[in-house]
């Protein structure tokens, strides 16, 4: 059978195939799978013809038998396979359902709905149906047709004739099936965009115009489709397929009488996600409103949603048809004025000044109502609009005026006592066996950070009580470390594999251990014996020396666990995210005291680095009864910052640690440290220098043909660069553990690990940021991956309970400024949450967006949308505070005016009547100057008036 059927294919005789298919069984027909297999991997190819052309090496009748071989005899788990037939002989495939007509074939068709082009045409499909074969639902009817009207040309390759009388070859299509485009998603908004349609009149190629005509012909029903069109905004659809059903049913342009007919759907349409949908009706509106039959009530009703949408235009045009129809309805106007009242939550001071003065020309003055109403958004009404809305605010801004001065007395007398560790971020500790099981089945995860230190260290721990039996319990855990590292997945960092890498290594140690018990461990080594990477395979495998002290921590533990010893690790967080009480680090220390043993260098620094110092005076006092020799000695210079270095230095990298950690800017003369060790010098100073400046690059113009090259041009990006140190050819004989971020070549990590390299520093995040800023934020707009590595270092700072870094603040003032909305919104909630609680310094994060601004890093709406939208009106800490930033901002502004100032000065007029200050004229001299400017001479005017 084999043979014969080979000898077909060989000789692409298609005329011998179905007959030779047809006698045999399916089972007979199904030996031949491996035999399809094999020639569609040899036949299914591009090989090299010569003269630099590629051609397929299989002939069409090869390709068009391997096919319909694939439809005969594969079965339907073989789901990838089968969609090849799909596109080479769906023509034939009524002389082979005739005779084989599998369960599956319905439900095989059903499946493809989901592909972007389906390769079976709708007619085919269609007469599949009326014979028995399948039956289509409406998804995939809706799904296929689109490309309905568009058929092969038979002469020119790739290319298709428009034919929208396809329609019209079966009844039953403009009858029902053209109703479920209307219904469920589909291309028919762009199937055209992609196809290589024969020359015609373009614009009618299209499936808008087809609706068109049809409607105009009265083969569909004109109301029917205006009545579909509209309620598509509501259907789930995407935001373009959506607004193309918008701009058809504008360009059926619907008469009065229509939309009378139509206002169910055109109310329910108002409350579409889609903003598009919302202001085409919004437009048709303001011609209807004043329409005898139009539901004045039922528009009333949505006006407090539609003043609050977040897209301006919408709540503008709402709002003037609102005023149009109070000046002809006065028994709406309360009603109205009401409703008003909800666009105060919008900071757009000419929206809040359209609202007010509707409120004061039809509101009632003597309304307790409207006071009432009015009363919750006082706080949120613009200075520049109070005025006209005095009758209506004056009982409430008395009690305000007394709740700010109560709130500024309590903020001056009541500081808050903010605390690196607590018991509200205390890290639960691990009491029993079945605490480190549970562990270590959630440990690759990522659901907490410490997850990844805390189980090396809990089977550390719990190794003398581990047994044959446990390991069955464990099983899982290591099940999933294989996985982990034979599987590379984006949602896994190398923290992770390192993790992986560790468990794997320790199940090697169990099967030696329990031989008898550990035949489940045996079977996982067989099973992804390839890619298999553990501890000692990782220096071999993994190019990246970041993650060298945290191997070297794990190496220590597997070592410790074959001595048969259990001395806990001393770099273990206590406290989230990454703290260690100090109090307890002592009694870590003490452990390794009286067990005459020493830590290893890694675990003894990662430690120091992680040893929460707001509150030591209780662990001082522990490590000076407790401690004796290098340890003792350490701990009080540690500890102590008043301390001098006094006693025996024998591990000289503990020492240097604890200097850098101090933060006094110098290492003491008995360290000895070599003045040519730049990367030491930089590190103890603790602070790294960075600058915005614009960075020249040959930009591409336009191409020319006649050279075959495009032209290039000089052009300037903003960037933002970090300057930190690397290391010399000759290389320090020991790294410190914080040394191995600062290798020459930047060492990459995935934007899963950024967290737990912030966390290895809780209390000196720059000595990882240094480096990662020029990664992923040099530039105001990233990809992807540099996207989420950026989300992921500011939710790390917001995690931190220490005041925020120098690098830190840049983090967040360029993160005001990016161009996700979603990294511009976690930067203003971690300034605002520290303004909260009083650990953020607003005028350097002025300052620093200033500097931006000078070299237009970013545009500068970004950010003054971001102050009205997330950083106004929270409270009076936080106004003064943005105050303080918008101060330092302008002050490292030129004299010549950026775009969008106007509106920052807007903003700041705002604030200086909210706080009661005036402009600061003395650290923003540039205001006289911007005075004489046109377009900024009113707001600068108002703010000089009040000086």
């Amino acid at each position: 059978m084999i043979e014969a059927y080979l000898d077909i294919l060989e000789e692409g005789r298609k005329d011998l195939l179905i007959p030779f298919l047809k006698s045999y069984t399916a089972k007979e027909r199904h030996a031949l799978v491996p035999v399809i297999k094999k020639e569609e991997r040899r036949l299914d190819k591009y090989e090299f013809r010569g003269n630099g052309k590629y051609s397929r090496i299989a002939t069409d009748e090869q390709l068009w038998i391997l096919s319909v071989s694939t439809f005969a005899c594969f079965g339907s788990e073989d789901r990838k396979a089968l969609q090849g037939w799909t596109w080479r002989a769906y023509q034939d495939m009524d002389e082979i359902l005739e005779w084989h007509c599998p369960s599956w074939f319905s439900s095989f068709i059903h499946g493809l709905k989901d592909e972007e082009f389906l390769p079976v045409p709708y007619l085919y499909v269609l007469d599949w149906q009326v014979k028995g074969y399948l039956s289509a639902s409406p998804e995939l009817l809706a799904a296929i047709l689109p490309m309905s009207i568009y058929v092969k040309d038979d002469k020119i390759a790739h290319s298709f004739n428009f034919r929208p009388q396809e329609l019209e070859k079966n009844p039953v299509t403009l009858e029902q099936h053209i109703w479920h485009l209307f219904e469920y998603p589909t291309i028919v908004n762009r199937v055209e965009r992609f196809l290589s349609v024969i020359a015609g009149e373009k614009e009618q190629e299209k499936w808008m115009g087809v609706i068109q005509r049809l409607t105009e012909n009265r083969q569909m029903d004109r109301m029917r489709v205006l009545k579909e069109s509209l309620l598509t905004v509501n259907r789930n659809f995407n935001k373009t397929l959506t607004a193309w059903f918008v701009d058809l049913f504008l360009l059926l342009d619907p008469v009065e009488e229509e939309l009378i007919r139509l206002q169910d759907q055109l109310f329910s349409a108002l409350s579409s996600v889609q903003s598009k949908a919302v202001g085409a009706v919004l437009t048709l509106f303001k011609k209807l409103y004043a329409h005898p039959d139009f539901r004045t009530a039922d528009f009333i009703a949505q006006l407090s949603v539609l003043f609050s949408s977040e897209v301006k235009s919408v709540a503008k045009t709402a709002l003037s048809i609102a005023e149009k129809i109070a000046e002809s309805a006065p028994d709406t106007r309360q009603d109205i004025c009401i409703q008003a009242i909800n666009i105060f939550l919008s900071k757009d001071e000419a929206l809040q000044l359209q609202s007010a003065k509707l409120i004061r020309k039809y509101g009632d003055m003597d309304s307790a109502e409207l006071k009432e109403a009015l009363f919750p958004y006082t706080e949120a009404v613009l200075m520049s609009v109070k005025p006209l809305l005095h009758p209506w605010l004056t009982t409430a801004e008395s009690g305000l005026v007394d709740e700010r001065g109560a709130l500024g007395l309590l903020e001056e007398e009541d500081p808050l006592q903010f605390r690196l560790i607590s018991a509200d971020n205390r890290i639960p500790e691990l009491k029993d066996i079945e605490d480190l099981i549970f562990l270590a089945g959630q440990s690759l995860d990522n659901n907490e950070p410490y997850h990844f230190d805390l189980l090396p260290a809990a089977i550390l721990q719990f190794s003398k009580e581990i047994t044959g039996e446990t390991i069955a319990q464990l099983e899982p855990a290591f099940l999933r470390a294989y996985k982990a590292n034979s599987q590379w997945s984006s949602g896994l960092g190398l923290f992770d594999r390192l993790l992986a890498a560790f468990l794997i290594s320790y199940s090697g140690y169990l099967t030696v251990q329990f031989p008898e018990h550990a035949s489940g461990l045996t079977k996982l080594k067989k099973q992804y014996s390839i890619g298999d990477l553990d501890l000692d395979s990782w220096n071999r495998q993994i190019d990246c020396h970041l993650f060298d002290p945290f191997k070297m921590i794990f190496d220590s533990v597997l070592e410790q666990i074959k001595k048969g010893t259990s001395i806990p690790l001393l770099s273990t967080s206590t406290h989230s995210p990454s703290y260690i009480d100090p109090k307890i680090l002592v009694q870590r220390f003490k452990a390794y005291q009286e067990a005459g043993a020493e830590p290893h260098t890694m675990d003894v620094q990662l430690a120091l680095q992680r040893c929460a110092l707001d509150d030591t005076e209780e662990a001082l006092g522990m490590a000076q009864s407790e401690l004796r020799g290098e340890y003792k000695d350490l701990m009080i210079y540690f500890l102590d910052k008043g301390a001098p270095l006094s006693g025996e230095v024998i591990h000289p990298n503990w020492w240097l640690t604890a200097t850098i950690l101090r933060k006094e800017g110098q290492f003491p003369q008995a360290l000895k440290v070599n003045a040519e060790q730049e990367v030491l010098q930089t590190l103890v100073k603790g602070e790294f220098e960075w600058k915005a400046s614009l960075n020249e690059y040959l930009a591409y113009g336009e191409y020319n043909y006649e050279t075959g090259k495009s032209e290039r041009y000089k052009a300037w990006s903003p960037e933002i660069l970090v300057k930190y140190p690397v290391h010399a050819t000759k290389k320090r004989a020991q790294y410190l553990f914080v040394e191995y971020f600062f290798e020459k070549e930047l060492q990459e990590a995935w934007e899963t690990d950024v967290p737990r390299l912030i966390f290895a520093f809780p209390n000196h995040p720059d000595l990882i940021l240094s480096s990662r800023i020029n990664q992923y934020l040099k530039i105001s707009y990233a990809e992807s991956d540099g996207l989420r590595a950026l989300t992921k270092m500011l939710m790390s700072l917001r995690q931190l309970n220490g005041e925020l870094s120098p690098l830190g603040n840049l983090i967040v003032a360029a993160g005001m400024l990016h161009s996700d909305k979603t990294v511009r919104g976690y930067a203003a909630e971690l300034w605002s949450e520290r303004v909260g609680e009083r650990r953020i310094a607003s005028t350097e994060t002025g300052r620093i967006l200033g500097l931006l601004q000078r070299i237009e890093w970013a545009p500068l709406k970004r950010l003054t949308d971001l102050m009205m939208s997330n950083m106004m009106g929270l409270s009076t800490a936080h106004h003064m505070a943005l105050e303080e930033l918008i101060v330092a901002l302008l002050s490292q502004l030129e004299t010549e005016p950026i775009k969008n100032l106007k509106k920052l000065l807007e903003i700041y007029h705002e604030l200086i009547a909210l706080n009661g200050s005036t402009a600061d004229l003395e650290k923003i001299p540039q205001l006289k100057t911007w005075h004489i400017t046109g377009s900024l001479k009113k707001v600068v005017g108002e703010l000089l008036s009040k000086n």
